[in-house]
């Protein structure tokens, strides 16, 4: 991929499978998050919002996402026990005991209560819908406690598209710092330093002054609790996490990374993501999001566009080069790693190289995230298909079966 260099710089460590997911997980909570404060408004002014029959298949209140997992259930999910196997056969008893114990403890997921009408399952083909005598498929009337549904699946070319626009970002602040003798200005006219840059020295090639305009859009912090996301269960600081992987690109003439500086522009193209992910929520409320690729967030970037044109500043007509450039580049990464599968030795992996080198902390997050790489369309698929499944066992239900004229 060495044709890319001069565009999106040569970040092995920010274009892995590794910075993919994280950046695609950081939208997945702004989306959350503006859909929790829209719901929470919502309430506010519209009576029975959230009621509904739960015993009734047609009875639907207006929530529209009822069935859906939360911005506060993913920030603390619920922990699948573990089970303790007996390796003694007269243990079986003592362990059928502990399972029930779990059982009685409720699920290991968040559930909503609704009757939901399904396709029965072909008991000789479970993949097929069972029909009947006239070729109809028959349904059931599945009762009870139903497991929530991931809101959105972020396909791996959305998140490919996310971080090629990050590092095409990032090398453009590289090229602002070397250019000035490796330094920035200091964090409060490091923006300024670096869309001064980039109009003089690359015009409408560079991407840099429309990101940093774009982040100041919406007021994020408003709709975006990024507090709670940095303070849950599972923690994430998606602006740190960037920084810690990008500053080693960025010394200065004594070996020191000009972090504060780096940060805030980091920080600009973090707060882009966050007003992407609430325009994006108020673009589809009311709809299923269901799986979102490339064509979604470019829509979004178009009206980002478009609204930085109406300011009366002006000058951000849309950039079709450089989101062309990022189409070729995620459909150039996916052939590549197909072409790699498709060479590999059958039924063999990589096989490891052994060194005497000792290994850093860098070296193994590098490492781990290398060996990631080649699985992106196989993740893609398996997302995809998660989310088309019916999770028919996960519900605390009992069936009744119906026939739909």
């Amino acid at each position: 991929m060495s044709e890319w260099v001069d565009t999106i710089g040569d970040f092995k460590t920010l274009t892995q499978k590794a910075v993919l997911d994280k950046i695609g997980n950081a939208v997945y909570l702004y989306v959350l998050a503006r859909r929790a404060g829209k719901h929470a408004e919502i309430l506010e002014n519209v009576e029975n919002y959230e009621e509904y029959d739960s015993t009734d298949p047609e009875s639907i209140p207006l929530d529209p996402y009822f069935r859906f997992e939360t911005f506060d259930q993913v920030l603390s999910p619920k922990k699948k026990p573990t089970k303790k196997r007996s390796k003694k056969k007269e243990d079986d008893e003592d362990e059928e005991e502990a399972d029930d114990d779990d059982e009685d403890a409720g699920p290991y997921y968040y559930t909503y209560n609704h009757s939901e009408l399904k396709a029965m399952k072909d008991p000789k083909d479970r993949k097929k819908s069972l029909k009947g005598s006239d070729g109809k498929v028959k349904y059931e009337i599945v009762n009870g406690a139903q497991k929530v549904k991931k809101f959105l699946t972020i396909g791996v070319d959305a998140k490919k598209f996310l971080t090629y626009l990050f590092n095409k970002f990032l090398k453009e602040s590289l090229d602002c710092f070397e250019h000035n003798g490796n330094k920035f200005k200091s964090s409060s006219e490091v923006s300024e330093q670096l869309c001064d840059y980039v109009i003089k020295n690359k015009g409408d090639e560079g991407i840099a002054p429309f990101i940093i305009a774009a982040s100041k859009l919406v007021p994020v912090d408003n709709f975006v609790d990024d507090s709670a996301i940095k303070g849950a269960d599972s923690p994430l600081d998606l602006g740190d996490y960037l920084l810690t992987r990008a500053s080693k690109f960025f010394k200065d003439n004594k070996n020191r990374s000009p972090n504060k500086a780096l940060s805030v522009l980091i920080e600009s193209y973090v707060a882009f993501l966050k007003v992407v992910s609430v325009l994006y929520i108020e673009n589809i409320w009311g709809k299923n999001p269901g799986a979102t690729h490339i064509s979604v967030f470019e829509g979004v970037i178009r009206q980002m566009y478009l609204l930085l044109s109406a300011d009366e500043k002006g000058g951000h007509s849309f950039q079709y080069e450089i989101f062309d450039g990022a189409h070729d580049w995620v459909k150039a990464t996916e052939e590549a790693a197909k072409k790699e599968r498709d060479t590999k030795p059958a039924g063999g992996g990589r096989k490891k190289k052994t060194s005497t080198k000792k290994k850093t902390k860098d070296d193994d997050e590098e490492d781990e995230e290398s060996e990631e790489v080649d699985n992106d369309e196989v993740d893609a698929e398996v997302e995809e298909l998660a989310e088309d499944e019916d999770d028919e066992d996960d519900g605390e239900a009992g069936a009744e079966e119906v026939d739909l004229e």
